[in-house]
């Protein structure tokens, strides 16, 4: 069973809703979806995505948790944001904030290295959503 599947059925026990989207042209990755946020919000999904694709490395896997903010920052407030970020990274348990330039949003991503065929524990990837939701939730602001 793939990482994403494991991850899925884990991530499902600990109770979170999840959508596994195969690779596409919509997805140009193998993409899981968690609900972290509530109905009606523009984002409510954290991404975890294996990158660089798995079978470019023998021994590992990276798995990428992506979450980005709906709110867009206009050009004037960029750099404000930039020193905001940079404070905001210092005081993050993992990841760290940063700017999608093409789209003008912020985005909160972890990147976590997995020996191949390891086992998805409960309690560590319960602690792990843990400390991304918490990041997640710091919601950057001037």
């Amino acid at each position: 069973m793939a990482i994403l599947a494991k991850i899925q059925t884990a991530a499902e026990k600990l109770g979170y809703e999840t959508q596994l989207y195969p690779q596409s042209e919509e997805h140009p990755l193998e993409l899981l979806a968690l609900t972290v946020g509530e109905d009606g919000e523009e984002n409510k999904y954290l991404g975890i995505t294996v990158y660089p694709l798995d079978e470019e490395l023998e021994g590992s896997q990276f798995l990428q948790f992506f979450y980005e903010y709906p709110q867009k920052i206009s050009g004037d407030q960029k750099e404000r944001f930039r020193i905001r970020l940079s404070e905001l990274n210092r005081l993050l348990p993992l990841g760290h904030f940063n700017f999608n330039e093409m789209e003008n949003r912020i985005y909160f991503k972890y990147v976590l290295v997995l020996p191949n065929e390891k086992e998805v524990d409960l309690a560590f990837l319960n602690d792990l959503l843990d400390m991304c939701l918490f990041a997640i939730s710091q919601r950057p602001s001037l």
